[in-house]
């Protein structure tokens, strides 16, 4: 992917912005891929007024959905998808976003029919359920989202990042206090996304990849 430098530095004449906020609705903590056959570039961000930390039942942030092309130099308009995170994937989620840097895309997994490799992405939600991270996962380029296993892989998590390991599964890094906290997800069936997380972890690894502390 090429970039102009008005496309890569802001001050330049004529900048580009992929998302136009204004004094009621912005952009911000963009998750982002870009798909490795045609190039185009996948925006997953948050949009709205509300916060994280001021989310709740009855007023949450929104999330967006934005594709450009493959030369970055063209966008779609967002694209208002809160009602696919909030109401048909997590209920009972206050306050959301997806961790904000690099989105994950599959070495490994096409669905049956679809034109993109697989897409993961971390979730860090609040909720009536606990704070922590779920893992999503799409196979039309973020046109739809499901959930990757039964329910939030880790308790008291934060940002958090994916990697694929070599036989398909994967595996969540989250920020926690004194270090990361780690889970993995085993798949039964690659094509489907069956399988399940190796279980609730309960330790905090500082960076010298030692036991900190139990995450409770």
């Amino acid at each position: 992917m090429r970039w102009n430098p008005s496309a890569i530095d802001p001050s330049v004449s004529g900048g580009l912005k992929i998302a136009d906020g204004d004094s009621s609705n912005g952009y911000g903590d963009a998750a982002v891929v870009v798909d490795r056959e045609s190039g185009k570039v996948l925006v997953i961000c948050v949009s709205g007024k509300v916060v994280f930390s001021k989310g709740s039942s009855s007023k949450h942030n929104k999330m967006a959905r934005i594709v450009g092309s493959a030369d970055g130099l063209s966008w779609e308009t967002p694209q208002d998808v809160t009602t696919a995170f909030f109401d048909n994937l997590l209920p009972s989620a206050y306050t959301m976003f997806m961790a904000s840097g690099r989105m994950l895309q599959s070495n490994i997994v096409k669905a049956e029919g679809a034109e993109y490799y697989r897409i993961y992405g971390a979730l860090l939600v609040d909720g009536s359920e606990g704070e922590g991270n779920y893992v999503v996962y799409s196979d039309d380029f973020g046109n739809s989202w499901n959930l990757l296993g039964d329910g939030m892989c880790v308790r008291g998590g934060n940002e958090a990042k994916l990697e694929e390991l070599p036989n398909g599964d994967i595996v969540i890094s989250s920020r926690a206090n004194g270090g990361r906290i780690f889970n993995v997800f085993n798949f039964t069936n690659l094509q489907t996304a069956e399988g399940n997380w190796e279980g609730q972890p309960d330790e905090v690894y500082n960076f010298e990849g030692n036991v900190a502390s139990a995450s409770g």
